[in-house]
């Protein structure tokens, strides 16, 4: 096992040492650290103080103030309720003094030593304002801004405060001073150079309530005018030419120095004192400028605006640079036409025209030139004419002997080639009896000055509407016909122009008949017509007069219509369409002829319901009618037997029936042109035959099954007759005449 040993005194004292030299170290890096952050703190409140002084001074003019100043004027707040303290003393900043400058139009403050304070209050010390120098105007009522540019005559100065005020209270005192000694104890003072002087001039003000204010401005005064040492012109040729060079060297001598220099081509006697006539020449003494005619006139202005005495005159009879000395374009007339000539003119005085040409581009030309006879024409003028047909702007160019080319315009409004606009519309599409047609027109140039609407595609020669010249037209025309519309319409300078419109929606007339219509006796099928204007309306009119009925009485859409022997019926169709025109149709006649046979109803059979049936032969409409009657059968039918001819041709006999046990009797009769018939006595029967040959079908009654032959018939046909409540079933039987031919369903063909 091993001893464990603990640390030595001298050890002990050693570690001690260490630990010592460790913590006075660390003391020493903390207390700098201190001074750093409380340095660094110090200069930010200075920094802030002198930041806000600044803006104080620039928001009141005054240059001079205190800590404690800026706290009441709001411009710093205090660390406590009062006081501004320096973070490293912990003493008051409050009766610190700050005072501002101005450097480059900018205030920039300092802060200075402490004025010390009485009884908390900081001791009083000297206030100084800004004040501005500036001119006084003759009524002593403005003071303009001064720059620090030259001028060009004595001006009074003023003083007025930072809010543009003038101070020129007699409560004050006044202290004005130059450098070249000129002094004034009023509030103004008057400069006084004869030539050239460049002061500055200082004034003080110390107030009524003994603050301090104080201004400098510097006044630059130069009432030399320049002068041109010398000037030379290149080159120095007898040959025409556009322009030269003018080399001029000028001077100012001591004065604000050369500012710039204007070239006139027109005399003049004196030279414009405005710098923005000027072209700058920065400063130059020397300098070229083009000159591009024959008379010229220099002028020289300085910094201050002095001038020249009097223009410098510069003349070289071979330059010819501004073109022509007269050039002019105009119009043939004044007048609307459909076209006119172009008259231009020019001379020149100098070089001489040489060519010349018209175009519509505002550019200069590069081709097209036209010669002029005898070129260069000097000193005369020159004239020609240029065609034109439409509106526009034209230029007349010329070009003389150097080059140099020159124009005139002219725009052109009254070329009127046509008619703008011109329309031809209906009142309506539509299908109508009648429809009004509007045209309109216009003309913005000579205006119209006559229109019409025809019907013809060629112009017409007389008949127009006439009116004094105007923008524009409306006409009307009502029609009631189709075919095609034209609107005329003329200028005031005889343009003619023409709109078109072809009309086919007026429907004048009745429908169109198609087909049908067909008549027959007591009836007439469907009349069919056609027309644009639908729906169609068709009414029928039989009548026994071949004369065409009125409108008004075919009202009728029944087609049937009823007859009487020996009468002719004509039958008559009106068609009606949507817009009402009508058209009235004969469809044609039928003859009803002779009155006929038509015999009489007999009781032939009963029906299982009962009831009983009569049938006749119909010899007008060549067939068996058949109708039903209420009468109950209950017993056998017979009849009695035909009886003779009598005096008004007819034959008769009696038939008995029972109803209700109740015997009644019939009396039938017929005409005498029934012949061939037979008796059938108990069993019935009757006989007979059509004098029109054959187209007799007899109906019989037989006892039993039977053909017609049995009965002294033609063919025919027999079916079994039952009727309910009949005590004996019987056969009935239609036959034809032996002279006729069995068709079926009761019908006979003569052979």
């Amino acid at each position: 096992m091993k001893n464990k040993k603990g640390f030595t005194l001298t050890e002990l004292l050693g570690v001690i040492s260490i630990l010592a030299i460790i913590l006075s170290i660390s003391i020493a890096v903390f207390l700098k650290v201190k001074d750093n952050v409380l340095k660094k703190d110090y200069e930010n409140v200075v920094k802030y103080l002198e930041t806000e002084a600044a803006n104080y001074a620039k928001d009141t003019g005054f240059t001079t103030t205190t800590v404690e100043n800026l706290i009441k004027e709001g411009y710093v707040s205090p660390d406590d309720e009062t006081d501004i303290y320096n973070p490293i003393t912990n003493e008051s900043l409050n009766c610190y003094i700050i005072s501002s400058v101005m450097e480059d139009g900018t205030y920039k403050a300092t802060l200075g030593d402490d004025i010390g304070s009485t009884s908390g209050t900081c001791n009083s010390y000297e206030t100084n304002q800004d004040l501005e120098i500036c001119k006084l105007s003759n009524d002593k009522k403005s003071c303009d801004d001064l720059s620090n540019d030259w001028i060009n005559e004595n001006i009074t100065l003023g003083v007025k405060d930072y809010n543009g005020n003038i101070i020129n209270s007699d409560e004050n005192t006044y202290k004005w001073q130059s450098n070249d000694g000129n002094t004034s104890t009023e509030y103004s003072i008057t400069t006084n150079t004869e030539i050239v002087s460049n002061n500055v001039y200082n004034v003080e003000i110390i107030f009524s309530d003994k603050k301090v204010g104080k201004g400098a401005k510097e006044i630059k005064i130069d009432k030399q005018a320049p002068v041109v040492l010398e000037s030379s012109i290149f080159p120095e040729s007898d040959e025409w030419t556009k322009e030269k060079t003018l080399t001029l060297k000028l001077s100012d001598y001591s004065g604000s120095g050369i500012y710039g220099i204007n070239v006139n081509n027109e005399k003049i006697s004196t030279c414009s004192n405005n710098k923005n006539d000027y072209t700058n020449l920065n400063g130059n003494t020397t300098t070229e400028v083009k000159i591009t005619s024959k008379e010229n006139y220099i002028c020289i202005i300085d910094n201050a605006g002095n001038t020249l005495e009097k223009p410098l005159e510069i003349i070289d009879d071979k330059i010819d640079g501004n073109g022509v000395d007269y050039i002019n374009v105009e119009a043939s007339t004044n007048s609307y036409t459909t076209s006119l000539n172009l008259i231009g003119t020019a001379k020149d005085e100098q070089s001489g025209l040489v060519s010349y040409q018209f175009t519509t581009s505002a550019n200069e030309p590069t081709s097209g030139w036209i010669d002029i006879p005898n070129k260069p024409l000097i000193n005369k003028e020159f004239k020609t004419t240029y065609s034109v047909s439409s509106n526009g702007t034209y230029y007349f160019w010329i070009k003389d002997a150097v080059g140099s080319t020159s124009s005139a315009k002219i725009t052109i409004s009254k070329i009127d080639k046509g008619i703008d606009t011109i329309s031809l519309t209906p009142s309506t599409t539509k299908y109508v009896k009648s429809l009004t047609l509007t045209g309109k027109a216009a003309d913005n140039l000579s205006g119209i000055v006559k229109y019409q609407i025809t019907t013809s595609s060629t112009k017409p020669t007389n008949g127009w509407t006439t009116t004094s010249a105007k923008s524009s037209i409306t006409t009307t025309k009502n029609i009631s016909t189709n075919g095609t519309y034209y609107l005329w319409v003329e200028d005031a300078v005889g343009n003619s122009s023409k709109a078109s419109y072809k009309i086919s929606n007026i429907d004048n007339e009745g429908p169109v008949y198609v087909s049908g219509g067909a008549v027959s006796l007591g009836s007439v099928t469907t009349a069919r017509f056609n027309d644009v204007s639908t729906p169609i309306s068709v009414y029928y009119y039989v009548t026994t007069s071949s004369t065409i009925p009125s409108a008004s009485t075919i009202t009728s859409t029944s087609r049937t219509f009823s007859t009487s022997c020996n009468n002719r019926y004509y039958v008559w169709a009106k068609a009606v369409d949507a817009l009402g025109n009508y058209t009235i149709k004969s469809l044609g006649n039928v003859y009803a002829g002779d009155c006929c046979s038509e015999g009489t109803y007999e009781y032939y059979s009963c029906t299982y319901d009962g009831y009983q049936i009569e049938s006749r032969y119909n010899a007008c409409i060549n067939q068996m009618e058949f109708r039903q009657t209420s009468l109950f059968c209950e017993y056998n039918l017979y009849c009695e037997n035909w009886g003779e001819c009598t005096a008004n041709n007819t034959t008769s006999r009696i038939c008995y029936y029972n109803i209700g046990g109740v015997q009644k009797s019939k009396v039938e009769s017929t005409q005498c042109t029934y012949y061939g018939g037979s008796t059938g006595g108990s069993t019935g029967g009757s006989s007979g035959g059509s004098s029109s040959g054959g187209t007799f079908s007899a109906n019989v009654f037989c006892s039993n099954y039977s053909s017609c032959q049995s009965a002294g018939y033609g063919q025919g046909q027999c079916d079994l007759a039952v009727g309910s409540g009949c005590g004996t079933q019987k056969y009935f039987c239609s036959c034809c005449s032996t002279s006729s031919t069995w068709l079926g369903g009761n019908l006979c063909q003569a052979q």
